[in-house]
């Protein structure tokens, strides 16, 4: 009894029901009338069919005026499914791995280093970490304070061939990257910086991200300094 009426459909039922009982009850009194003669017997079936197949129909109808229930809102299940969806749609390019490093555990994104990757074709370099965030979960991402981070590799911007300033060389390419996110985003929503010690760029939220509009900012940047690391890399082309 308890898992009817937790049922989604109960109130249509129980409409449709009454409305069957009362109309099948008629229509057996119409036959005590009629004497249960042959007529009366064969006309109270199809009224009785008739009747059931309206009652279904008026569900049917309920049902369908009914507004659907949505399902609450998770942050972390709508992150998840839309990082995956990112993955999947540059899946040349990009494999996600979950690491561990010391007593902290990451969700990081690995980028082919050889741009052949993005063609379809055979790769000459290893694959390269891209970007590390904490694993997604509400009680993190809920906090000021998240961090994100890009590492520039060689492969990637500069192939086989190493740089001859290798500090001023990645500087440059971290720089360009931080000043297109310092220019697109608004102050109070992170901090960006270029880390030359460690080769990577660093973002840190200013406020917790709870929302759908967080999510859409924040897959934004990681979208966006993917695209940079297209444009900025090594093609590996020689003429």
């Amino acid at each position: 009894m308890r898992n009817f009426f937790n049922d989604d459909d109960a109130i249509e039922k129980i409409i449709g029901g009454l409305f069957g009982v009362i109309a099948i009850a008629a229509i057996i009194v119409e036959m005590c009338l009629g004497d249960f003669s042959c007529d009366a017997v064969a006309g109270g079936v199809k009224d009785i069919a008739s009747t059931l197949i309206t009652v279904v129909m008026l569900i049917v109808a309920i049902k369908a005026l009914r507004p659907k229930k949505e399902e609450p809102f998770s942050f972390a299940d709508e992150l998840k499914t839309i990082l995956s969806s990112f993955v999947a749609d540059n899946g040349r390019m990009l494999k996600a791995k979950d690491t561990e490093e010391g007593n902290q555990n990451y969700y990081e994104l690995y980028m082919e280093t050889d741009f052949n990757a993005y063609f379809g074709e055979k790769t000459t370099l290893r694959a390269g970490w891209f970007m590390r965030i904490p694993p997604v979960d509400e009680s993190v991402y809920g906090t000021e304070g998240v961090k994100i981070s890009f590492h520039l590799n060689q492969g990637t911007f500069f192939g086989h061939n190493k740089p001859e300033n290798e500090v001023d060389a990645y500087a440059i390419i971290g720089e360009k990257i931080k000043s297109l996110i310092i220019r697109e985003t608004e102050e109070t929503t992170l901090i960006c910086q270029y880390n030359k010690a460690k080769k990577e760029i660093e973002i840190e939220f200013k406020k917790p991200l709870t929302t759908k509009d967080d999510i859409d900012m924040f897959v934004g940047l990681i979208k966006k300094i993917y695209n940079s690391y297209l444009v900025l890399g090594d093609a590996g082309v020689n003429i």
